[in-house]
């Protein structure tokens, strides 16, 4: 009966327009299948950072699929469900080919492509770009639309012009207000979660109006033959499923990665962090897609050894880091080593590098706490390098403050319980800074277009400071106030340490106890905190004559020597009033400088100070300038009214002192450091020893050492020169990996040392090597020290000589000069490696002790003097 029917209309209809009505629940339907698929393309275009770079191409071919695949094509094809020809009759309903519905699907989606590369990714709007992606996003929509229409097996499609021509303008309209909407908020760093939401839901307007007002305007005229060949509803909608289910998969995985990546900050916060601070030339800082920061964790917490030990910037341990940021060559040729040795530390307890174990299980901390966080400073370097694809040696220095992060420790314990606490050994009136973190950056700029193009490749974009310190505070949960200010000041800051300029300068050198009961505060510039308040002087040197001048001004007030050179009419020369004339003027400009009368009380040190300062011509040395400083002890609670300065902690600046560049310090540097990593890598393989080596090893071992000792040229078996050998026996593959690179305490490659001590080291790493050799012939699987030499320590003589000068000099004024010097048996058979640093004049910018920047001993000194001179 129903053939008959079905043949009776078929009959009817053939060549006539088939009247047709409209399903509502599929209207609706058609609208949410269309905003799951804008909401998807909003989404993955947000991530996006550059058109460069896999990442970003897969974001982009990814948008054009969600909305040209799900937000157009799946919604026309669900809105065509909604149409209900001839009262729903099964034979008649539309059908389609399946050469057309697959073209219906991809060229819209490429179009996409086009228009979305045209409009994202260079981090600026350009208007025209947005208007064009409209234009070209609405002409997808459109095109998609009556090409699927084309497509249409059944039925022959006619179209109303007013129709055709409104949809167009819905579709063009629609499409670049919600582009322009998203793309404003997206380049002001305003785009919440509801705005994508709205500029979405807009969008999809665009789409579902288009189709509704072209298919109000469309007749369809039934085709003759059989009805209902090619792709029926049914296959459409299982296509139109399955990229739907899709869709909810990526925004279901995205809304759960975003929400990991805030639970990973949010615990940071509790946590010693390490972040890289990266700006361009700008002024813009680097962040992450979502408009955090790139960090690593160092540690999980600071353990403190007492009730006073606070992890600030007056610690020791914060003062090594800040040293090794200035010296990465050094740290980079330990790095695999530190490396290795942290995960040895960190497979003990089978967790990562923030599981590495501090507290031993009496509760005190391990012996070497020190160095193992220094250790995990360094690897978290790298591994933070590795992050924001740079290396080592260019991932920046450590800025020069430490910002509180998390929550205190509530008094219900929420975070951690105060057993716990017990259990390791804190007081209670450590419990406030406990459960607290600690941000530290690594900050460096970026100059070149190149490089910023590479890291917004990598994932990452640049935005300017006020658009995502409310993201980077809440993240990291930062109490810092004027975190934009700070942030700003790292900007700003150069990688290189500033110095003065030649000549002579005036200076302030005033000191305040802590509140901590730490230590001294001294006053310093804010922008160059290694820097006393000091003003130029218009002269190179002091003469004889300026510095007999100076003599008859010690120990006076500024105040007093102001007046003292106003009221002072004649003088023993023109040089001297001229001299004079200058100090007067420099002083001014030092107290205006200052703005605070307090100053006025500060007493001129007896001495003038040399210090290192900024060469005019290019050379690897430095020059010399002259300071000529006042003293002042301020009261505890006394602060800087100038602008320009600030106090900071007294250890921190005379540590600043020995980072500038071209100091002689890096080289003792580098000696501590290869000399801590070779003692705790012993340490930690003489711990992990399974089996003690034999009696008659140890015995052969000896001999294998005298016999080599035999071949040194001028031994003598009195001599006092003595050895000490270690080698242990550890079964793990990684610390005998370290153990097969042949080195010393120092290996002897810093461009430091100078090319005359080249051969003693090389005759003493053949030493080692011949050594090691014969003791892999005894224990092939004993490895020879951590570093693959022997422990050698030597004799030292001190030889005080009297010189004629001493002789004739008056009591207690003569002078005694004292070297030191090896003994003659052993000189020429060990590398004397801290030489170079005790000379002073072969080293890259060496002027001996006496132009180090280290005065602040000096000046301390000297304010001790003139206190004692004012002394009744």
């Amino acid at each position: 009966m129903a053939s008959d029917s079905t043949q009776q209309w078929l009959e009817e209809y053939t060549g006539k327009v088939v009247p047709y009505s409209f399903n509502g629940g599929f209207v609706c339907l058609s609208y949410a299948i269309s905003l799951v698929g804008t909401g998807t393309t909003l989404e993955l275009i947000r991530r996006r950072t550059s058109h460069r770079g896999l990442h970003n191409l897969l974001l982009l071919v990814g948008a054009a699929i969600a909305m040209g695949g799900i937000a157009i094509w799946s919604m026309h094809f669900i809105g065509n469900r909604a149409i209900y020809m001839l009262h729903g009759e099964e034979a008649f309903q539309i059908a389609y080919s399946t050469a057309l519905t697959v073209m219906s699907l991809l060229v819209p989606i490429l179009v996409l492509i086009l228009a979305f590369l045209g409009v994202t990714g260079n981090g600026r709007i350009r208007w025209w770009r947005v208007v064009l992606a409209g234009i070209m996003s609405g002409g997808a929509i459109c095109g998609m639309h009556y090409l699927a229409d084309a497509s249409i097996s059944n039925y022959d499609s006619s179209y109303q012009l007013s129709y055709l021509i409104g949809s167009i303008i819905i579709a063009v309209l629609a499409s670049t207000t919600a582009l322009a909407l998203f793309f404003v908020f997206e380049n002001t760093w305003s785009n919440a979660w509801w705005k994508r939401m709205g500029c979405a839901m807009v969008l999809a307007g665009a789409v579902s109006g288009m189709h509704w007002c072209a298919a109000v305007g469309t007749s369809y005229r039934l085709l003759r033959g059989s009805p209902g060949r090619g792709v029926s509803r049914q296959d459409a909608m299982i296509v139109v499923i399955c990229l739907a289910i899709a869709a909810g998969v990526v925004m279901t995985g995205l809304a759960i990665y975003s929400s990991w990546i805030r639970r990973d900050y949010a615990s940071k916060s509790q946590q010693v962090v390490l972040a890289a601070g990266v700006f361009d030339d700008k002024g813009r800082i680097m962040v992450s897609q979502d408009g955090y920061l790139p960090s690593e964790v160092v540690t999980d917490t600071y353990l403190p050894k007492s009730n006073d030990d606070v992890f600030n910037t007056n610690h020791p341990l914060f003062h090594w880091m800040f040293r090794a940021s200035r010296n990465w060559s050094t740290i980079s040729k330990v790095m695999v080593k530190m490396a290795n040795h942290i995960s040895i530390l960190a497979q003990e307890r089978n967790s990562g590098r923030t599981g590495v174990r501090l507290v031993g299980d009496d509760g005190v901390l391990v012996d070497d706490y020190d160095t193992i966080l220094r250790e995990l400073f360094c690897v978290t370097a790298d591994a933070l390098a590795t992050k924001t694809k740079e290396t080592l040696k260019n991932v920046g220095t450590l800025w020069d403050e430490i910002f509180v992060t998390g929550e205190t420790l509530s008094k219900h314990g929420d975070k951690f319980s105060l057993h716990s606490l017990a259990e390791k050994g804190f007081q209670p009136n450590m419990l406030q800074e406990y459960g607290r973190g600690c941000l530290m950056f690594l900050v460096r700029t970026v100059d070149s277009k190149r490089d910023v193009e590479r890291l917004e490749a990598a994932g990452y974009r640049f935005a300017e400071v006020h658009q995502v310190v409310s993201s980077i505070r809440s993240s990291m949960h930062i109490k810092t106030p004027d975190l934009e200010s700070r942030l700003r000041n790292m900007s700003n800051q150069k990688d290189k340490t500033t110095l003065l300029t030649p000549g002579v300068h005036v200076g302030m050198f005033a000191v305040r106890a802590r509140l901590d009961r730490t230590g001294f505060d001294v006053l310093a510039q804010k922008t160059a905190k290694n820097l006393l308040p000091s003003v130029p002087m218009p002269i190179n040197t002091l003469e004889p004559a300026h510095l007999a001048f100076l003599r008859t001004l010690n120990g006076l007030t500024l105040a007093a020597i102001l007046i003292k050179i106003e009221k002072q009419l004649h003088f023993n020369s023109t040089q001297e009033k001229a001299f004079a004339t200058t100090l007067r003027e420099a002083i001014s400009a030092l107290r205006d400088f200052l703005g605070d009368e307090a100053f006025d009380d500060a007493t001129l040190l007896p001495k003038e100070v040399q210090l290192p300062c900024a060469s005019k011509k290019e050379s690897k040395t430095l020059s010399n300038c002259t300071l000529v400083a006042f003293q002042l002890v301020l009261p505890i609670h006394a602060s800087p009214l100038a602008p320009q300065c600030e106090f900071t902690p007294l250890t921190f600046f005379k540590m600043r002192q020995l980072t500038y560049e071209g100091s002689s310090h890096h080289i003792e540097f580098s000696h501590m450091v290869h000399r801590d990593i070779s003692a705790a890598l012993h340490d930690v393989s003489a711990r992990r020893m399974s089996v003690p080596p034999s009696r008659d090893a140890t015995n052969y071992f000896s001999k294998a050492v005298d016999a080599v000792r035999e071949k040194l040229p001028g031994h003598r078996r009195h001599a006092t020169t003595s050895s000490t050998l270690s080698c242990p026996k550890s079964s793990q593959e990684q610390l005998s990996k370290v153990a097969s690179q042949p080195s010393s305490l120092y290996n002897g490659d810093d461009a430091s040392f100078d090319d005359a001590r080249k051969s003693s080291t090389t005759s003493h790493m053949s030493m080692m090597k011949e050594l090691e050799t014969t003791t892999q012939k005894s224990s092939p699987k004993s490895p020879f020290h951590v570093f693959g030499g022997i422990m050698v320590s030597q004799e030292v003589f001190i030889n005080v000589q009297e010189t004629q000068a001493d002789i004739d000099a008056p009591a207690g004024k003569g002078s005694e000069m004292v070297t030191l010097r090896p003994r003659a048996d052993t000189q020429g058979k060990i590398e004397h490696f801290y030489s170079a640093t005790a000379s002073g004049d072969s080293t890259e910018g060496g002027q001996g002790k006496q132009h180090e920047a280290a005065f602040v001993d000096e000046l301390l000194s000297l304010s001790m003097q003139a206190d004692k001179r004012a002394a009744p």
